[in-house]
């Protein structure tokens, strides 16, 4: 008669209480990504009901966007579309004449903007706008990103030399153009030049918040990465919105184009 495998009674025990901690560990993180789905979903609804309150819908493109097609951003309900022109006193970017001559022929209107160093001289940063813009500079006001990156921090901000060297940037701009200017920064980066001659600059605010914008903001940038559809394809673009109502966008482009 063959012998039967007696198992001492803690095996069975042990066994239960790991089928339970299975049971119970695979329960939670179902149980988590309920819940992380239930935020998100909950997330993109107040968001989708913020937008509502901002129906001139903009983006900011660069290089590395790749080909736009700027009457499926136009069809798709974007209204304005920024294009960085140049960085510094030598960086310029690859796809800003292409997508400058490429957006004359849809409805999006356009700006343009130049990303700020605290390293080089405001003439020498003029100098490689003007050369890479020529007179294409949109209708939109010229945009100038000023954003904090490596030893550039809020102490270099604080320092009056600093403000006054980014205010000497803007009046060249202003004298050559003729045409407004538009500070590009984040609410940390305003609080450091508000109270210098800026103050009285236009402002676009990059926050990712739609809420609490005050009437000096004219942009406010959203989702630095957000998305759109072109062609049934979804591309990774940083999404901003005017702050006002259709009526208020179309009184501010009567303005600027004085």
């Amino acid at each position: 008669m063959r012998k039967r495998r007696i198992e001492p009674i803690y095996n069975t025990t042990y066994r239960q209480v790991r089928r339970r901690y299975v049971w119970t560990r695979t329960l939670l993180i179902i149980a988590v990504i309920l819940v992380a789905i239930g935020a998100w979903m909950g997330w993109q609804r107040y968001k989708q009901a913020q937008l509502k309150r901002y129906p001139i819908q903009g983006v900011s493109l660069t290089q590395d966007n790749g080909f736009i097609d700027f009457q499926q951003l136009a069809k798709h309900g974007i209204s304005f579309a920024y294009l960085r022109a140049s960085s510094g006193a030598t960086y310029t970017d690859d796809d800003f004449s292409s997508n400058y001559s490429r957006a004359l022929g849809s409805d999006v209107k356009l700006g343009v903007y130049h990303v700020y160093s605290f390293s080089t001289s405001p003439k020498a940063q003029a100098t490689n706008f003007e050369r890479e813009v020529g007179s294409k500079t949109g209708t939109l006001p010229i945009a100038v990103q000023v954003a904090f990156y490596g030893e550039y921090n809020q102490r270099t901000l604080k320092q009056p030399s600093t403000a006054n060297r980014l205010v000497d940037f803007i009046r060249i701009l202003r004298k050559r153009y003729h045409q407004s200017v538009i500070i590009w920064c984040t609410p940390t980066v305003w609080r450091l030049l508000k109270d210098s001659d800026i103050g009285q600059t236009q402002r676009w605010v990059n926050s990712g918040s739609l809420t609490h914008a005050g009437t000096d903001i004219s942009f406010i940038e959203y989702d630095d990465q957000g998305s759109v559809t072109m062609n049934g394809q979804t591309q990774t673009v940083p999404r901003s919105v005017f702050n006002g109502t259709k009526k208020q966008w179309a009184d501010y482009l009567k303005v600027i184009a004085q």
